[in-house]
């Protein structure tokens, strides 16, 4: 009602998400990723509470209390990724077919040393199911290199990780150690601080030359985007053909979080404006944004 075109679930761990004492008719166990179910610390009380509404259910709620707004969440965890929730927002029209998806090192026994509790062949399968499931899903993520004993095979992994699953989006960082966590109380910063960047500078290439294969991968798709106000930067034609017979240029945001430049107004004559949701057709890229033409107005409903 008032205007709002873009809601964001937000909360650390956001799908594991709970409410308990909803009722029955709503209310299930809760599930995990398939073959995350150990060994994290759980409650067996409530995870097998029947009575709490799951995250599943609050995001497919909440999409369709506000069916004409694009819906979001994050920052979740890998294990809380059953089939029930890839389904809901496979299924569900107006959330993003985007997933956050932290991975934070591609090597099993690093993962051990940071207590995430799941093995890389487990995140691996996460993303192959997400990808059946969720056709065009975008894949976001996390990485920190040069944790503490983190091995020249270890970043090899982590290389290797990157370069298969091509990133939307991915944060990458250099471990540095924080006052009072476990590491600091457990372990060592042995990794020296040039290997570090060495290999820090090694996974952006590997991710940028991953992203910009995703983006030519989508020349030809339509996509759903959301007008955010004039492009900073207008298209040549060396970004595709036709850009210069264009003379007004909006960007907005796709269901991956991938930045659109396209045309303001539509062959009806009608102009774009902050707000909309426009069907674009993409039809170039410059391995950063994505650059198309606005075929019509969209709405989710």
């Amino acid at each position: 009602e008032q205007g709002v075109r873009e809601i964001t679930l937000l909360g650390q761990n956001v799908n594991s998400y709970a409410h308990y004492g909803y009722g029955e008719e709503i209310g299930r166990r809760r599930q995990y990723s398939t073959g995350f179910e150990e060994p994290f610390v759980r409650s067996f009380k409530r995870d097998n509470d029947e009575s709490a509404c799951r995250f599943a259910d609050l995001l497919v709620m909440v999409a369709e209390a506000a069916p004409g707004a694009r819906i979001r969440f994050t920052s979740p965890h890998p294990k809380d990724f059953p089939d029930i929730l890839l389904d809901a927002i496979a299924e569900t029209p107006n959330v993003a077919k985007q997933l956050h998806l932290p991975a934070q090192s591609g090597s099993t026994s690093v993962l051990t040393r940071m207590r995430r509790a799941y093995t890389i062949e487990a995140y691996r399968a996460l993303v192959e199911r997400a990808r059946t499931k969720i056709p065009g899903v975008g894949l976001s993520s996390d990485f920190i290199t040069g944790f503490c004993g983190e091995t020249e095979e270890d970043h090899r992994g982590t290389w290797e990780l990157i370069r298969d699953v091509q990133y939307d989006q991915a944060f990458l960082y250099a471990y540095s150690m924080r006052p009072g966590t476990h590491a600091h109380r457990r372990l060592e910063d042995d990794v020296p601080l040039e290997e570090k960047k060495r290999r820090l500078a090694e996974l952006n290439q590997v991710y940028y030359q991953g992203r910009r294969s995703k983006a030519e991968e989508a020349i030809g798709d339509e996509q759903v985007v959301l007008v955010q106000g004039p492009s900073a930067r207008n298209p040549t034609e060396e970004d595709f053909v036709g850009a210069s017979q264009i003379s007004t240029y909006v960007s907005g945001r796709n269901d991956a979080n991938r930045s659109v430049i396209f045309n303001a107004e539509l062959n009806d004559g009608q102009t774009l404006k902050p707000g909309d949701f426009a069907l674009v057709q993409i039809q170039g890229t410059n391995g950063h944004a994505l650059f198309g033409k606005a075929v019509n107005l969209f709405s989710f409903v």
